[in-house]
């Protein structure tokens, strides 16, 4: 009976081994898949990930810039819009004649507003020598669009409006049919679109603002 007893004995222990070490072996297994499981990424997943961040770019890239060259054209249009208001208001004020000027410079849009030259009767916007720069950043990135600008322009490039003393605009510089006009800023390198231009409506000197279609 003790032989009986002790070879069962060492049967549950041989069976008791063998659970153990299939336990073992299951729960290697099991941490060695969680390990390559949070290793990272396959090379196709990284790919997938890449195909879909490229895309996403390229649909959101155009809407970006056209979003930012608008942003700049609009504040720009606005400093022109407050250049010439403030020459028609400097006139009013000093009872002499003001005019506002306005050229690219080769990078940029800049900007002038100066008094009458009394002892010069040719003056013009190359005497000017307050130019400064139409945005405080990012002016390189605006023109002025020639092709739809009919501001009076002398000498060329200088694109100017006159206001004597009561605010309207001075006849005098080249006749009354050479006062009204628009000037027309564009994005440097966004093609047609967007625009914004200052109109110079009336001989009184009414100004409004406009863009797109309405600058052609």
């Amino acid at each position: 009976m003790i032989g009986v007893a002790l070879v069962k004995r060492a049967r549950l222990q041989k069976i008791s081994n063998c659970t153990a070490l299939l336990a073992k072996q299951y729960s290697s297994q099991v941490a060695r898949k969680n390990y390559l499981s949070n290793s990272g990424f396959t090379l196709l997943e990284t790919l997938v990930t890449v195909i879909i961040v490229g895309v996403l770019a390229a649909i959101a890239a155009p809407s970006w810039v056209s979003f930012t060259d608008t942003r700049r054209l609009n504040a720009a249009q606005d400093r022109v819009l407050y250049t010439i208001q403030e020459a028609q208001s400097n006139a009013k004020r000093d009872k002499i004649t003001w005019e506002a000027c306005f050229r690219n410079d080769g990078n940029k849009v800049v900007y002038a507003v100066h008094p009458r030259v009394i002892s010069n009767s040719s003056w013009n916007c190359t005497q000017a020598t307050n130019w400064q720069s139409i945005l405080q950043e990012g002016s390189q990135f605006i023109t002025i669009n020639s092709t739809n600008s009919t501001l009076r322009q002398n000498p060329t490039g200088y694109y100017r409006v006159r206001f004597r003393f009561d605010g309207a605009l001075d006849t005098q510089d080249g006749g009354a049919g050479n006062q009204q006009g628009r000037i027309t800023l564009a994005a440097r390198y966004g093609g047609n679109n967007p625009k914004r231009c200052v109109i110079v409506s009336t001989l009184l000197g009414a100004l409004r603002s406009a863009q797109d279609n309405q600058c052609q």
